[in-house]
């Protein structure tokens, strides 16, 4: 327990760190597996800018979509009361909802079943994972540039979540500069194959979000968007806390205080980690 404490004070003060033009990743083990950072780019920068960054080793934890269409969070609930119902280490939005407040806008399958609407063409990018056949990764980041179509590519998977790709597979921005800006949330791969989740706490436009990814020193080979705005919401359980990120972008370690709902805001769908 004191050395669970240790690390979060130790995370803490990176947490505040962000006087510099650019700070490097100090990533911080919040439990076996699991890592969070935050790269800011301070005063003295052109602009200044803040991410938290979290990544899992896939090896550690099972990653699963949980819908409230499919019964497992009736009415919805927010990031931390769906981590401590179903017992996640790390709770984000799966991906943006319908007008009626629960169905994906793109595909999404949970345990098997679909949940969302069908595949969308225009969304290029689709996270799979809870492989039914040896061989394959326990999770991935489809790209349809690469991967082809993502709906035979993603065929294998129990857990499937669709997506608008941010980084592709050939490193490319798939925005053009210039557009609305707002607090932006997304998951993607590193180049060792862990699992990244990246809450972009200033708001920024989807071009500028994914070049401050780049110039975070993420190692980010692919990205995909999850959400944006207030209802952007990621949640991590440590080993003797919690971090918690709101659309609103603020932060406190252990309990959150601030928004209206005394809490992160209500999400009928989540994208969560378990540990094996």
């Amino acid at each position: 327990m004191r050395d669970a404490a240790a690390r979060w004070a130790l995370l803490a003060a990176a947490l505040a760190v962000g006087e510099g033009a650019l700070a490097e990743p100090r990533w911080v083990t919040v439990r076996p597996g699991l890592e969070v950072a935050e790269v800011t780019a301070g005063p003295r920068a052109t602009k200044s800018w803040s991410l938290v960054a979290v990544r899992a080793d896939p090896a550690r934890f099972e990653v699963v979509v949980l819908a409230t269409g499919s019964g497992e969070g009736p009415g919805g609930m927010t990031a931390e009361e769906w981590a401590h119902k179903h017992d996640m280490v790390l709770v984000a939005n799966a991906g943006m909802y319908e007008e009626d407040g629960r169905t994906p806008v793109g595909y999404a399958r949970s345990h098997g079943r679909r949940v969302g609407r069908p595949w969308r063409k225009d969304w290029g990018a689709a996270l799979v994972a809870g492989p039914k056949r040896r061989g394959h990764p326990a999770v991935a980041l489809l790209d349809v540039a690469c991967d082809g179509p993502l709906p035979a590519a993603a065929e294998g998977y129990a857990h499937v979540l669709q997506g608008m790709r941010l980084l592709t597979c050939r490193g490319e921005n798939t925005f053009r500069p210039g557009g609305r800006r707002a607090v932006r949330l997304a998951t993607g791969v590193d180049g060792e194959g862990r699992l990244l989740f990246v809450f972009h706490r200033t708001p920024v436009t989807a071009y500028d979000f994914v070049e401050n990814v780049r110039a975070a020193c993420l190692d980010a080979r692919r990205l995909m968007y999850l959400e944006g705005g207030s209802e952007a919401s990621l949640f991590v359980r440590g080993e003797a806390g919690a971090v918690q990120e709101g659309g609103l972008g603020l932060k406190v370690l252990g309990r959150w205080t601030g928004l209206p709902n005394g809490g992160l805001p209500v999400i009928p769908n989540i994208l969560g980690l378990r540990a094996r």
